[in-house]
This record gives structure tokens, C-alpha cells and sequence, in this order.
């Protein structure tokens, strides 16, 4: 079934994905809340793929680096939303990849280091608890966390 891309739906999705990123899985819940049900929404999908407003790579790419660099999320906690919002495990994996290793220590460290500057009225052993419930929160790896905190709070 072809379709006329002069379509008001066809349009109105356009605009919607041009706005910002959106997954396949935001687009499909969209076309079913303006009406548009099963066989009719795969080739509005199918089009919009085409012509590139709807790229989920793109999508992973932008996601990742906005809470990498914004929020300062770790790739446990990326990799678990991105997979929640129905991406696809290897485009996930490659976007994951694309964190260069000196940043993301750099991050967990500038995180940790904040993080422990506010837990001055507490033990060692409590702010290492806190710091490190903390930074599992924030998605970073167990085997970083220890390292991480063995580094800024001293016993």
C-alpha cells in the first residue's frame, strides 16, 4: 500500500518527529491516539523512516549524550531505559560505546566527589554506604563504585 505523503497524518507524524527524537515505539502510541490502528500505521512508520525523521540510532545517540553530559547517568542506568523504551539491544550497545572511557571515569568521579562533599556530618563507613547507594542509583558499574569510593572516602 503506498502512501500519500501529503496525508494530514502522515503530516501531523512529521511534525512530531521533527520536534525532536522519538523512538518507533512513542511514533506507533501516537498514530493510535490520533486513531490510526494496525495496518495502517506501518507504512507511516515506513515513511518516516525514509525520509529521516524517525531514526532510532539518532534517537540513542541524543538520548545518551543528554543524560550522560546533562545528568551525569551511568551506562547500566542508560542501557536499562533505553532497553524499557523497546530499542534494540545492539544500536543500544553501540551508543553506549560511543562514551569515551576517560569521560565516563571522569564523570563518576566529579558525581562521587560531589556527592561525598555533602556527607560531612555522617561516619566513614556511613557516607561510604550513602556515596556508593548513590552512585548504583545513578547507574554506574559495581566494580567502578568500589574503586571509585575506595579513592575519595578514606577510612
Amino acid at each position: 500500500m503506498a502512501l500519500d505523503k501529503s496525508d494530514a497524518v502522515y503530516q501531523k507524524a512529521m511534525r512530531y518527529c521533527s520536534y525532536q527524537e522519538r523512538t518507533v515505539k512513542e511514533v506507533q502510541e501516537k498514530l493510535r491516539g490520533w486513531g490510526v490502528e494496525g495496518q495502517n500505521e506501518a507504512p507511516i512508520i515506513q515513511a518516516l523512516k525514509e525520509d529521516r525523521f524517525l531514526d532510532e540510532g539518532r534517537y540513542i545517540a541524543a538520548f545518551i549524550r543528554g543524560k550522560f553530559l546533562g545528568k551525569k547517568w551511568g551506562k547500566e542506568k542508560l542501557a536499562a531505559v533505553l532497553t524499557s523504551k523497546g530499542l534494540d539491544q545492539v544500536l543500544v550497545r553501540q551508543g553506549l560505546a560511543m562514551i569515551e572511557d576517560a569521560d565516563y571515569i571522569q564523570s563518576l568521579r566529579d558525581v562521587a566527589e560531589r556527592r561525598s562533599a555533602s556527607l560531612v556530618e555522617v561516619t566513614p563507613t556511613e557516607a561510604k554506604r550513602k556515596l556508593m547507594n548513590y552512585l548504583f542509583q545513578k547507574g554506574y558499574e559495581f566494580d567502578l563504585v568500589l574503586q571509585t569510593v575506595q579513592e575519595i572516602i578514606v577510612p
